[in-house]
């Protein structure tokens, strides 16, 4: 093989393997920092013949990012005098002020899945994390759930709400 061709063959294979290798080492977009832990606590209680009882309450965590499109979340969940106790995770969610009734993307809703309690928890207890991710993420709203028989007969329910508005 002559000089040329070797050297033509030598560079064809060597714009190649760059080409190669620059479509192989594509970049990555860069995630945006997070921001503060915004601390929150929710209790939840319902009322009926004169009484007020605790059904739940959650205490927590909530973080977003600086880019304005993720949030994160922690959730300490105790059921206390809760015969239910639901716990609902959303985001960019709007509530009907002439009905109450909330629009929003659910993340998670359900029962969680409860283990022995500590204190001071009496009841039992879940740990509930997750990661939102949405283009124009506004906030998170966390919904507490709760319901107990007052008199041995009546179910009683109530609900709570805690909304954390995306500071970015």
């Amino acid at each position: 093989m002559s000089t040329a061709i070797s050297r033509r063959l030598a560079s064809t294979v060597a714009a190649v393997a760059a080409l190669s290798g620059a479509m192989l080492v594509t970049p990555t977009q860069a995630h945006a920092a997070w921001g503060t832990q915004l601390p929150f606590t929710e209790v939840a209680n319902v009322s009926s013949g004169g009484g007020n009882y605790q059904v739940g309450s959650i205490h927590g965590w909530v973080q977003f990012d600086s880019g304005g499109q993720d949030a994160r979340y922690s959730l300490d969940v105790c059921r206390q005098s809760a015969y239910v106790l639901y716990v609902t995770v959303a985001y960019n969610a709007t509530q009907n002020p002439s009905t109450g009734a909330w629009s929003q993307t659910v993340v998670s809703n359900g029962t969680p899945p409860w283990q022995s309690a500590t204190s001071p928890c009496w009841n039992s207890e879940a740990t509930l994390t997750g990661t939102v991710h949405a283009a124009d993420l506004a906030n998170l709203h966390v919904q507490l759930t709760g319901g107990t028989f007052v008199n041995g007969q009546n179910l009683v329910t109530d609900d709570d709400d805690y909304l954390l508005t995306n500071p970015y």
